[in-house]
């Protein structure tokens, strides 16, 4: 094996690694989501701002003033959504650095010389 296959192997194998850490990351997030949402710091922070008398949008058109309120199960709802979409867009992120560094280590090994005997 030459010294660029050696080191396309490596960081294909760091690759790997490190989608399976960030997988394994996001299995043990969502774990503390469902055990203990008080531990999560961004669920902490978002249950802090559901109150239904916050204003989701307000401005001005002219003269007049408006703003439109959520109710708490709505809110809940698409905060709920906008969660599962970051978690499920960062699964995907993880699962193609995965797929990358498969792909170095099968294409290094795939490309070095066989010798004949």
């Amino acid at each position: 094996m030459n010294e660029l296959a050696k080191a396309f192997s490596v960081v294909g194998l760091a690759l790997v690694l490190a989608g399976v850490a960030l997988l394994g990351y996001l299995g043990y997030t969502v774990f503390l989501i469902v055990d203990a949402p008080e531990k999560v710091g961004l669920v902490k922070f978002i249950l802090s701002h559901l109150g239904s008398g916050n204003a989701v949008f307000h401005g001005h058109a002219g003269r007049e003033t408006f703003e439109l309120n959520f109710s708490e199960p709505a809110r809940t709802v698409v905060l709920l959504f906008f969660g599962v979409a970051m978690f499920w867009i960062m699964a995907r992120i993880a699962q193609s650095i995965i797929a990358a560094g498969l792909a170095l280590v099968r294409n290094s090994n795939a490309t070095t010389p066989q010798t004949e005997k």
